[in-house]
């Protein structure tokens, strides 16, 4: 279960990397929704195998960052 977290959350980052830097003017912008779309569903993979230690963690961080802001 470890490896399937990391392997998500991996996929997540990566992603997230090609979709906030490539370039939106030329024809490599298509990437752009591809990549924002994997991400989306590699995070959700990630918070529905993650163990539920980590589901509270995350929803206080959530919480402590709209509180922040």
């Amino acid at each position: 279960m470890i490896l399937a977290s990391l392997l998500s959350l991996t996929i997540f980052l990566i992603s997230a990397a090609i979709a906030l830097g490539s370039d939106r003017k030329t024809l490599d912008g298509i990437p752009t929704p591809i990549a924002a779309v994997v991400g989306v569903l590699s995070l959700i993979w990630f918070v529905a195998i993650s163990p539920c230690l980590l589901k509270i963690g995350l929803v206080m961080a959530v919480a402590a960052f709209v509180k922040l802001y």
